[in-house]
């Protein structure tokens, strides 16, 4: 994973295997990153996130 200046990260991988590589099931992470979006802390397409809202 890379971040770069812009609140912008590139993951090495789809959902698929990350939800494999954090021990999830594939539904729930993809359930969680759409409620990040929708609270407007993240957006993403494919495997570029970008972190819009700190939230720590």
């Amino acid at each position: 994973m890379q971040q770069t200046n812009n609140e912008y990260l590139s993951l090495p991988f789809d959902r698929h295997n990350m939800a494999v590589y954090l021990g999830a099931d594939r539904s729930a992470l993809s359930r969680e990153l759409s409620k990040m979006r929708q609270e407007g802390i993240i957006d993403f397409h494919k495997n570029q996130v970008h972190i819009k809202k700190h939230v720590f």
